[in-house]
């Protein structure tokens, strides 16, 4: 019996140390996410994202939106959002987040023409590209990125159909 209890405590200590290691070094699932567009990826010593928060409206909330917007009337109300959303930029404040050296990006319409759309995995370097060359459509995209420990850990394109 007293075996038993030295070996559950042993396995208890082993498991709460691994899980409050993880918590240290964020190793666990989580973070903040954040849905917005990327104006841009800076490339001073740190790769990090320019971005803008906004606002994910459907619904009854997304009509208001729109007829605050002057985008809709009260009388088109139930017709005026065809895919029932609208994408609402407030504010137009920027901030920048710093990628985590381990980010995953994913793209959802990079390869559309030829795939469909399906997630693509990107390098940051690629994301660069992308975003930061003004004569492309990426940066009007909105993107869910996730924040974690201050850093940006994961940025997806949102698939806008």
């Amino acid at each position: 019996m007293r075996r038993r209890v030295i070996l559950s405590l042993l396995l208890a200590l082993l498991v709460g140390g691994f899980l409050l290691t993880a918590a240290l070094l964020g190793m666990g699932e989580g973070g903040t996410e954040r849905l917005g567009f990327i104006d841009g990826v800076t490339t001073n010593g740190n790769y990090g994202v320019i971005f803008d928060e906004a606002e994910w409206l459907t619904g009854a909330e997304g009509e208001d939106a729109a007829i605050e917007a002057g985008l809709c009337t009260e009388a088109t109300r139930s017709s005026c959002l065809p895919n029932d959303y609208i994408i609402r930029n407030t504010s137009g404040a920027t901030r920048v987040y710093e990628f985590a050296n381990d980010v995953v990006i994913t793209m959802q319409t990079l390869r559309m023409e030829q795939e469909g759309v399906r997630p693509t995995v990107i390098s940051r370097q690629e994301f660069e590209q992308l975003i930061n060359n003004p004569s492309q459509h990426w940066r009007d995209l909105p993107y869910r990125i996730t924040i974690h420990n201050g850093l940006v850990r994961k940025v997806d394109e949102v698939y806008v159909p």
